[in-house]
C-alpha cells in the first residue's frame, strides 16, 4: 500500500515519540496524543509550504518537484536546526527552481532553521543565500554576501573566465 503524503510526513516524527512499544500495543492515551499532535503539525506543515492538497494523495504519484517539497516537509517533521541540501535545483524546471527559493526562504524564516546550500544553479543561490562560499576546483575563492561574491575578481575569472588581452 502507499502512503499518502500525511501520513509520509507523520512517519518523519516517529523517532521523536516518547511512547514505547507497550503503548503502541495498548494504544494507550499517550501514543494517542501523540499522534494527533503529530498529524496537526504535519498538516500545518503542508498548509505552509502549499502542499495540503496533496495531503490524501499517495506520495509516489506525486510529480518530482511535488515531491522533492515532500521530502522537505518531511524533514521538518523532525524540527531540524540544519538542513543540508545538496544540489536541490537538480532535474527541476525555472518555475520549480523559484518555488523551491520561496520554500528555502520559507525553511529558515518561519522555522528558524538555518539552510546549508550546495547548488550550482547562481541564480537560485544569489536569490536565497545570506552568504555565499564560492570553491573553485575544491579550492577557496572567497566567502561574503552575494553581492560581494558576484563583485570579486576571482570568483568572476573562475566562473566567466579571464578576459583576453589584446
Amino acid at each position: 500500500m502507499l502512503l499518502p503524503v500525511l501520513d509520509n510526513l507523520i512517519i518523519g516524527a516517529h523517532t521523536f515519540y516518547n511512547s514505547n512499544l507497550l503503548d503502541s500495543f495498548l494504544h494507550t492515551k499517550k501514543l494517542k496524543n501523540e499522534e494527533r499532535l503529530n498529524k496537526e503539525l504535519a498538516t500545518e506543515i503542508l498548509h505552509r509550504m502549499g502542499l495540503l492538497m496533496y495531503k490524501d494523495m499517495p506520495a509516489m504519484s506525486l510529480p518530482y518537484g511535488v515531491l522533492k517539497k515532500v521530502e522537505l516537509a518531511r524533514t521538518l517533521m523532525t524540527k531540524p536546526r540544519l538542513i543540508i541540501l545538496d544540489e536541490p535545483a537538480a532535474g527541476l524546471n525555472d518555475a520549480e527552481t523559484e518555488k523551491l527559493a520561496d520554500i528555502i526562504k520559507l525553511i529558515r524564516e518561519d522555522f528558524n532553521c538555518t539552510v546549508f546550500l550546495v547548488e550550482h544553479d547562481m541564480n537560485l543561490v544569489m536569490n536565497v543565500c545570506e552568504t555565499v562560499c564560492a570553491i573553485n576546483f575544491g579550492k577557496l575563492l572567497a566567502i561574503g554576501s552575494p553581492e560581494e561574491i558576484q563583485a570579486n575578481p576571482l570568483v568572476q575569472e573562475a566562473y566567466l573566465g579571464a578576459e583576453e588581452s589584446e
